[in-house]
C-alpha cells in the first residue's frame, strides 16, 4: 500500500540529495559548498524519516507510525485550514480597529495574531489600537485567545486521539 510508496519516494530523495552532493563537490570542490550542504540537509532528514518506515513492521511502533503519518496527512491540514480561517478573522478585525491603511498593516496585526497564538505577541505594537478601542481590543484579544487555545487545539488534540484509536483498532485485527 501506501507503505511502500512512502520507502521510495524516502530512498529516491535520499540517492537523489547524495548524488548532488557528490556532484557537487566534485564540481565546485570546497570553494562553495551551499548546494552541497542543502543537499545534505536533504539526505539527512529523510534518511531518519526512512528508519520510520523500518519501525513499521514493530508490534509497539508500527501503529504508532501509521498513526502520525495518517494525522500529518488528514488531521493537521485540516486544523490549519480552519485555524487560518480564525487567524483571518480575528485579524481582520484588528486591523479594521486599527484605522491604518494598507498591506503591512494588515500583515502586522496578522503576524501579531500568529505570535498571540505562539506566546510571543508584542503588545507595544497595538498601543495606537488600544488607545483608541482599549476595552474592546481586550475583549477580542481574549476571545480569540479562548478560541484559539481552548477551542481549537482541543479539537485538534480530539481528531488526533480518534485517529490513532482508529489506527489501533485496525492494527488489533
Amino acid at each position: 500500500g501506501r507503505a511502500h510508496i512512502f520507502e521510495n519516494a524516502c530512498s529516491l530523495i535520499y540517492c537523489t540529495a547524495i548524488a548532488v552532493a557528490v556532484l557537487a563537490r566534485s564540481t565546485w570542490g570546497t570553494a562553495d559548498v551551499v548546494l552541497e550542504d542543502i543537499a545534505l540537509v536533504v539526505a539527512a532528514f529523510t534518511s531518519w524519516l526512512y528508519l520510520a518506515w523500518f519501525m513499521l513492521g514493530f508490534q509497539r511502533s508500527g501503529p504508532f507510525i501509521i498513526s502520525a503519518f495518517e494525522m500529518m496527512a488528514s488531521d493537521i491540514p485540516a486544523f490549519l485550514m480552519v485555524l487560518s480561517v480564525f487567524i483571518g478573522a480575528f485579524s481582520s478585525v484588528m486591523y479594521v480597529m486599527s484605522g491604518n491603511l494598507g498591506l503591512g498593516f494588515f500583515l502586522t496585526d496578522l503576524e501579531f495574531c500568529l505570535m498571540l497564538l505562539l506566546g510571543q505577541a508584542d503588545f507595544d505594537q497595538l498601543d495606537e489600537t488600544r488607545q483608541v478601542w482599549p476595552v474592546f481590543m481586550k475583549i477580542i484579544t481574549v476571545g480569540y485567545l479562548l478560541t484559539m487555545v481552548l477551542v481549537m487545539l482541543n479539537m485538534l488534540i480530539a481528531k488526533m486521539g480518534s485517529t490513532y484509536d482508529r489506527i489501533t483498532e485496525r492494527s488489533e485485527l
